[in-house]
């Protein structure tokens, strides 16, 4: 498949957060929060290592694609760089994670506790450590407006239950900004922002669920 197709497919997935300049990758994801992507539109890999194989090129045999920013989910290509494995096990080292801190990977949140995060004061990583998960999971809840408890699947889709009303679909078609910073506000996909523009989604219907494909 060629590289353009994945790139268009790709750019489709995830939103760009002005404060950190990560690209939040908003479908699938694994178990650590890592994205998932089918880059050749069959075997799925992390999409962290799609985005440098997409904008950067191959991946060198045995080579690990690490994060600058310590985000997960972030497929900004300019907060990624190349490292083996000892300077994987490093990396993770130098900022805290590893088995040990990531024991509690698998806890399922209740609701209320993702309606508490929402609003929480403090780092995602403080507020990861007092609620047993990872930083990821904390960063998605607060980007994401429809994420809900019943995300905590792995590989799991970020569900979508949010209804755009009447005068969401007549502000989004108005709005100047990028679809980005549009779907940011709305906690809806940047597709789902381009389906508004073009009159093809229309007012009350759900906005769908992201997933790889």
């Amino acid at each position: 498949m060629p590289i353009e197709n994945a790139q268009s497919r790709f750019d489709k997935k995830w939103m760009p957060v002005s404060e950190s300049g990560c690209w939040l990758w908003l479908a699938a994801t694994y178990e650590k929060g890592y994205g998932a992507f089918a880059l050749d539109g069959k075997k799925t890999i992390q999409a962290h290592r799609a985005s440098w194989e997409i904008y950067r090129g191959e991946i060198p045999k045995g080579m690990c694609v690490l994060h600058k920013c310590d985000t997960p989910m972030c497929v900004n290509p300019d907060h990624l760089f190349l490292g083996d494995h000892q300077d994987n096990m490093d990396d993770m080292r130098r900022k805290g994670r590893g088995p040990v801190a990531e024991k509690h990977g698998r806890k399922k949140l209740t609701q209320a506790q993702v309606d508490e995060i929402r609003v929480a004061d403090g780092t995602a990583r403080k507020i990861a450590e007092r609620y047993g998960v990872c930083r990821a999971t904390i960063i998605r809840i607060r980007h994401c407006k429809n994420w809900t408890a019943d995300a905590n699947a792995t590989p799991r889709k970020l569900t979508a239950h949010l209804k755009i009303s009447d005068e969401d679909v007549v502000a989004i078609v108005s709005d100047t900004r990028s679809h980005g910073e549009i779907a940011g506000q709305y906690g809806i996909a940047r597709c789902t922002v381009s389906l508004i523009k073009n009159g093809k989604r229309r007012a009350g219907a759900t906005t769908g669920s992201v997933a790889a494909e």
